[in-house]
């Protein structure tokens, strides 16, 4: 079980603090690294595949990891450690991911496949029990992430080819499609409370503080996903986490939200700093 020589302790910190300062981890404690180690060493741990101490460490980090992630928000230091970790993942995946990993379509850079995996990531993690191979979940995660782009990206390729070969072919087109305005082509279930619709939008366009904000606000009351915002507004990419959290905690303590969402609730005057009508009176 136990092949190879032992370490020595120096060797075990050396490996575990290069290990943090490769990746640029905040949220692994490099002391308590050592110690894990050092404990799956005396347990019996073998180093008998190459790297095997390198392997150690990234396992017990691994550990670290999954607990930091797993963290209920309950308080704002938790909530601080938990969104590091997720952070942490992410700065491990864009080193690991290029070097081992089929890289996604051209137009697809590594940070925004990543920022997907987080978030499957995050849903995964009430069902994933194997601590030590949380980080070989996330690399699983981004390798179907990034083919999942690629499946996309082939599938609209052959959807446009088809629309290609009917305009060769009107003889195949089936029935002329008359002009239509943009207003008769919207989902028709999407009119059942045009008051609602209006109610949402004046929402976004007055309590939102800026263009970017009202953008992604807009982006996700129309129920589209990341990728297919950054179609449209590519300049957001660099930022769009940054922005989207901003539009979430605006809304989830906005008063008029609530109010749509309990019409029989009392108001509250609206906690939300440079809301345009704190008071509740109309807009």
């Amino acid at each position: 079980m136990n092949a190879g020589p032992r370490p020595t302790e120096h060797e075990v910190a050396v490996a575990a603090h290069k290990l943090v300062a490769a990746y640029s981890w905040q949220s692994v404690d490099p002391d308590r690294l050592v110690a894990q180690v050092r404990e799956q060493l005396a347990a019996g741990a073998g180093l008998a595949e190459p790297y095997g101490l390198e392997r150690l460490c990234e396992r017990a980090a691994a550990e670290q990891l999954y607990a930091a992630c797993g963290l209920p928000p309950t308080t704002p230091a938790a909530a601080r450690r938990r969104e590091q970790a997720y952070q942490d993942v992410g700065q491990y995946l864009l080193a690991v991911g290029p070097r081992q990993l089929p890289p996604p379509p051209p137009d697809v850079d590594w940070q925004a496949v990543v920022q997907d995996t987080l978030q499957e990531l995050y849903l995964t993690l009430v069902r994933r029990q194997d601590t030590r191979g949380f980080l070989a979940l996330a690399l699983v995660i981004l390798r179907r992430q990034s083919a999942g782009r690629w499946k996309a990206r082939k599938s609209q390729s052959a959807h446009e080819q088809s629309l290609d070969l009917t305009a060769d072919d009107p003889s195949g087109a089936g029935p002329a499609i008359s002009d239509v305005s943009i207003e008769g082509t919207r989902d028709p279930y999407r009119s059942v409370d045009p008051q609602g619709d209006r109610e949402v939008l004046l929402i976004l366009g007055r309590c939102l503080q800026t263009v970017e904000q009202r953008t992604i606000g807009l982006g996700l009351y129309l129920g589209l996903k990341r990728r297919e915002i950054l179609l449209v507004f590519q300049d957001l990419a660099g930022n769009y986490d940054n922005l989207r959290r901003a539009v979430e905690q605006r809304l989830a303590r906005c008063s008029r939200v609530r109010r749509l969402r309990d019409p029989a609730a009392p108001w509250v005057p609206c906690p939300v700093r440079g809301c345009p009508d704190p008071a509740g009176g109309a807009f």
